[in-house]
């Protein structure tokens, strides 16, 4: 029931409102005069809102939709450019990724194959060491017999 009388003493005052407003519009010679000067402003705006909304037209009529402003052109070109370097960059890091790869495998292939030609080298190792070793002794002993000679 409060809720009703709220609602109902609102109502009433927005009256009381309206009705002072009109009154002062309507019965006095300064309202009188506030009532045309409002009626010549709100003609005035309303013939501006007309004319801009048959330029629009006429523009579109003419050059379909109106084009984006500067600051979207900027942002679409920006996107556009952010797009591609992301592209290139994706592009270039495989490549690299590729790159490193590739060369990895050819080291470690070089790695191995000196791995291999050491181990071959260590083996010939005893070898050269048992042929010094007889050269040294025939050389020695050869020395040894001639002078005895």
């Amino acid at each position: 029931m409060s809720e009703n009388n709220s609602n109902n003493n609102s109502t009433l005052l927005l009256g009381v409102i309206l009705g002072a407003a009109l009154t002062y519009l309507f019965a006095t010679k300064s309202g009188q005069k506030t009532r045309k000067e409002l009626f010549k402003d709100v003609a005035k705006i309303l013939e501006n809102l007309g004319e801009e909304l048959e330029e629009k037209e006429e523009f579109k009529a003419a050059f379909g939709e109106p084009r984006p402003n500067g600051r979207e052109k900027i942002e679409d070109k920006k996107e556009e450019i952010e797009k591609k370097l992301e592209e290139k960059v994706e592009a270039i890091q495989k490549e690299a990724k590729e790159k490193l790869e590739q060369v990895k495998e050819e080291a470690s292939q070089e790695v191995e194959s000196a791995k291999e030609n050491i181990i071959e080298q260590v083996r010939e190792v005893p070898q050269q060491v048992a042929e010094i070793q007889k050269k040294g002794r025939h050389f020695f002993f050869r020395k040894r017999h001639q002078g005895e000679s």
